[in-house]
């Protein structure tokens, strides 16, 4: 089996186990890509020997077939790659429907056990819940934290809206 063969199994293994990132699909598709362009040196047939003539054949052929070869893989990653980016939004839209749910709960609840829920979350959760809030909901929340997690939870929110 042609190491081109195991990494593809590998990349089919790894995509069903969900561990493949886009990033490393481009790396492959990149290495797989530099193989195939690479230039390759000819000789006109008035300079070949006919011993050399033939071995420079059978080397055309074998790369021939390892460039319809190499081509198939290419073919199969790219359609590998457009299913990752189908999956990867499907996951982003659940992620945010569970967050729709999520906050909807928090705009529900007194601000006094909104509070309490919020101080046990990590600040990441946290300032993604705080930021997706209704202004109102989030400020009697807000109010009901500790004064110094509340600053800390405001700053984060504010570099969370540049970008940062």
């Amino acid at each position: 089996m042609s190491m081109l063969s195991c990494v593809t199994k590998n990349i089919m293994a790894n995509k069903r186990a969900g561990i493949l990132s886009q990033a490393a699909l481009f790396a492959l598709l990149a290495l797989i890509l530099s193989i195939t362009i690479s230039p390759c040196i000819s000789v006109t047939a008035q300079e070949k020997k006919p011993e050399v003539k033939a071995a420079t054949s059978l080397e055309e052929e074998r790369l021939k077939i390892l460039r319809t070869d190499l081509q198939a893989q290419i073919e199969q990653l790219k359609k590998l790659k457009q299913e990752l980016e189908v999956m990867q939004k499907g996951l982003e839209g659940k992620r945010q429907e569970q967050l729709t749910k999520v906050i909807k709960i928090y705009e529900a609840m007194a601000a006094e056990e909104a509070a309490k829920a919020l101080e046990k979350l990590d600040d990441d959760t946290a300032v993604q819940i705080l930021s997706s809030l209704k202004a109102r909901s989030a400020g009697k929340i807000m109010g009901q934290l500790d004064p110094a997690r509340a600053a800390a939870l405001s700053k984060k929110v504010m570099t969370r809206g540049k970008g940062l």
